[in-house]
């Protein structure tokens, strides 16, 4: 369906949205899967090999919180504003 879940090779727990929220700002954690609509992503790709990650639930981007490049800068969904803080490479675990 377009839609993918993204899952922790470690926890075994996929990126959730937190509380099925779709407001700016909402958290992003993992949880067991449940099969919600704020489970699930569409991955788009963008330029030079990077992606948008949509939530399906609210349609809003996973986001570093103001753009932060700091180690532990939280992850959350922001509406699209075409900023490089939404833009991710999707690597091959080594």
């Amino acid at each position: 369906n377009g839609y993918y879940i993204i899952k922790n090779s470690y926890t075994n727990k996929v990126l959730t949205i937190q509380d099925s929220a779709t407001w700016d700002g909402a958290n992003v954690t993992q949880w067991e899967y449940q099969g919600k609509p704020s489970q699930e992503w569409e991955i788009y790709p963008t330029r030079a090999n990077t992606y948008k990650i949509i939530n399906r639930n609210s349609g809003k981007l996973l986001n570093v919180s103001w753009g932060s490049s700091e180690n532990y800068a939280n992850v959350e969904q922001y509406k699209d504003v075409n900023g490089n803080a939404q833009l991710w490479w999707i690597d091959v675990a080594n």
